[in-house]
């Protein structure tokens, strides 16, 4: 422990306080953690040594208190531990309104991010049922949210329940919606998607009561960084479609469809039943990359009966990422799924841009 040698309450307090992970364990503490694996998930680069270290000295002070609990050793917060959420709070308000907030400059885990969703589920939330939310982040490993009525928890894999929702996106642009830089709606055309039954698609972002300091706006304005899928060009004032030219500040977000069109299928209920329950399952894992898939059903013209019945939208951020895609093992299985239950012929496959 540091000794700087002043009577002053500050410097003493900083001795005990001020070391690296030490206010990060408390703030855990406060959040709820009190074993040791769970104190360490929502730390995961401080190593075991370090925490039980941490650990000791608060207990040392009077902080924490070991005690045993239903299933193994527990840490518990005291009347001077408590006494801390005061400085933790202002600590977590002050960085949300001065520091810059760029997550896609920001070198972040996702474990910390999840464990703080699964802990601000309340209790109105919760499903009748038992329901798993599948999360996959960038390109790691697929994670798991049990929602039932006795426990939230994180997992690594499926504990054996229905996945009512997969949720995909970028890390920074869910840790931009979770710590309120952007809207939902932002962080959909940022990426976010979320695929599953209506209804609960709709009332996913209400399951959560957000992060404890999403409602403190920045003191100073800062421009948004770019996402992936977006460049920047230059358009001077003037008509829509006056040309471009450098120096134009204007941000436009390309977004690139794989446009998979059904032709009207000989069994109309056949094919329905064999996308529904076969091909979306089969094709969603495969499909690398995607931001997400929505399905369209071809309806016009209005004055003769379409000539295709059906159109899978799968988008990507960028063209490198489709090609990407389409070229991989995955991509080409699922390709050649979508051909193999079209009965009403090859399907028509189209590539477009999006601008917004």
């Amino acid at each position: 422990m540091t000794n700087y040698g002043q009577f002053c309450a500050v410097a003493r307090a900083h001795e005990v306080l001020g070391g690296r992970w030490t206010l990060l364990v408390v703030r855990e503490l406060l959040c709820g953690g009190r074993r040791f694996n769970d104190i360490r998930r929502g730390i995961p680069r401080i190593s075991r040594t370090i925490l039980s270290e941490r650990l000791q000295a608060l207990a040392d002070v009077g902080v924490v208190v070991r005690v045993k609990g239903r299933r193994g050793p527990e840490h518990v917060l005291t009347d001077a531990g408590r006494e801390l959420a005061g400085i933790i709070g202002a600590l977590g308000m002050w960085g949300q309104r001065w520091l810059p907030r760029r997550p896609d400059r920001e070198d972040l885990d996702v474990e910390p991010l999840l464990v703080d969703m699964q802990r601000r589920v309340p209790h109105r939330a919760l499903l009748k049922h038992p329901t798993v939310v599948r999360f996959e982040i960038d390109r790691a490993k697929p994670r798991f949210m049990l929602l039932k009525a006795s426990e939230v928890s994180f997992c690594t894999q499926n504990p054996g329940f229905p996945e009512a929702l997969t949720v995909k996106a970028p890390l920074a642009v869910l840790v931009a919606w979770w710590r309120g830089d952007v809207s939902f709606v932002e962080a959909k055309r940022l990426g976010l998607s979320i695929a599953g039954p209506r209804d609960q698609v709709r009332a996913f972002p209400n399951w959560f009561e957000r992060y404890q300091f999403a409602a403190i706006t920045p003191a100073v304005a800062q421009p948004p960084d770019p996402p992936r899928s977006a460049y920047r060009t230059s358009c001077p004032p003037g008509p829509i479609d006056s040309p471009r030219s450098p120096e134009c500040q204007e941000e436009i977000v390309v977004t690139v469809h794989l446009l998979i069109i059904y032709p009207n299928p000989k069994d109309v209920a056949a094919f329905d039943r064999a996308y529904r329950d076969e091909h979306l399952p089969y094709a969603g894992p495969r499909l690398k990359g995607a931001l997400g898939v929505t399905t369209k059903r071809v309806v016009g013209p209005a004055f003769a009966p379409p000539a295709y019945h059906l159109m899978s939208d799968v988008s990507f951020p960028n063209l490198d990422a489709l090609k990407a895609c389409a070229t991989s093992a995955g991509g080409q299985e699922a390709l050649q799924h979508a051909a193999l239950i079209s009965n009403g012929g090859a399907p028509t496959i189209l590539v477009v841009t999006e601008e917004t």
